[in-house]
C-alpha cells in the first residue's frame, strides 16, 4: 500500500536527507514523481508547514512568533531552492508516526493468531466431544 498523506511523506523524505536537509522545491519535485499535486489553496498551507517544519535559518524563528506568513506565503518563495533541514518536531512526529504503523500492524498480526487459536480451539472441542460419543457408543451393551 501506497501512502499518499502528503506530510508523511514529506517527513520521510526529511528524515533520508537528515544531514544536508531539503528544499521546497526539491521536495515538490518528489512529491510530483510520486503522481503527487498540491491543490491552489493547499499549495499555501502547505508552503507554511513545511518551513514551520524544517528549520530554515533566516525563516523559522520569525515563523513561529508571526502568522504574516499565512497571510502572504510569497514572503517564502526567494527561500525555495535553500536547503531545510528537518525540526526536532517533525523527526517526532515522524518517529509517532512509525510507531503508530507498527502497532497497528502488530495489533493485525496479533489479531490473526487470535483468530487461527479460536478456530483450532473450536475444531478440537468439537473432535474431543466427537471422541467422547464414540466412546459412548463403544461402551453401551447390545440388546437383542
Amino acid at each position: 500500500m501506497i501512502d499518499k498523506n502528503i506530510y508523511i511523506i514529506s517527513l520521510e523524505f526529511g528524515v533520508r536527507h537528515l544531514d544536508k536537509g531539503i528544499s521546497y522545491n526539491q521536495l515538490i519535485e518528489h512529491l510530483k514523481t510520486m503522481d503527487i499535486s498540491l491543490q491552489t489553496q493547499h499549495e499555501k498551507y502547505f508552503h507554511v508547514w513545511f518551513y514551520k517544519t524544517f528549520y530554515h535559518h533566516q525563516i523559522s524563528n520569525s515563523l513561529r512568533t508571526s502568522n504574516s506568513f499565512y497571510n502572504d506565503p510569497d514572503q517564502l518563495k526567494p527561500y525555495d531552492l535553500e536547503e531545510a533541514v528537518l525540526t526536532h518536531e517533525g523527526f517526532q512526529s515522524y518517529y509517532d508516526f512509525v510507531e503508530l504503523r507498527e502497532a497497528r500492524e502488530s495489533a493485525r498480526s496479533a489479531q490473526k493468531t487470535a483468530t487461527r487459536a479460536i478456530w483450532i480451539s473450536a475444531i478440537l472441542a468439537g473432535l474431543a466431544v466427537l471422541l467422547q460419543i464414540i466412546q459412548i457408543l463403544i461402551d453401551l451393551p447390545y440388546s437383542d
